[in-house]
């Protein structure tokens, strides 16, 4: 049951604990790896990490905030904010396109209650049926 749900454009081991998640949870699945230009430099292209396209039209746009692409120091030994700044005018220019921009990070998991809760607020429409149709399938019931 769970091969059935692989998806081998999950860049990470990350993306798909947070695909498990919704798929748990009775969330949309969303699609991966999708590609924008940049409504400032169409040269330049941006791949995020889960899309849904809403019912009402709406698009939602999902990036996982690892701490890795921040780590980055520069040559003397301190921390660069060359990372930060260039997420944030990613996320802007994102925005542009006219979709929300929702952004997870891995401790959300710990507290899948208020991460449900976050994903109602974005506008993410939650089948609860769907998952308890999972659980059943998971724990044989």
């Amino acid at each position: 049951m769970i091969a059935s749900y692989a998806d081998g454009l999950s860049e990470n081991g990350g993306e798909s604990r947070f695909r498990a998640f919704f798929i748990a949870y009775g969330f949309p699945v969303p699609e991966l790896q999708v590609e924008f230009r940049d409504p400032l430099d169409p040269s330049q292209v941006f791949r995020v990490d889960y899309f849904w396209r809403l019912e009402d039209e709406t698009c939602v746009i999902g990036e996982l905030d690892g701490k890795g692409k921040y780590a980055l120091q520069n040559g003397e030994g301190r921390e660069s904010v060359d990372p930060f700044v260039a997420e944030r005018q990613r996320e802007s220019h994102l925005t542009m396109l006219g979709h929300k921009v929702l952004r997870f990070t891995f401790d959300e998991l710990k507290n899948p209650g208020k991460l449900v809760e976050k994903m109602r607020l974005a506008g993410i429409p939650r089948r609860p049926d769907l998952a308890e149709e999972w659980r059943r399938q998971w724990y044989g019931r």
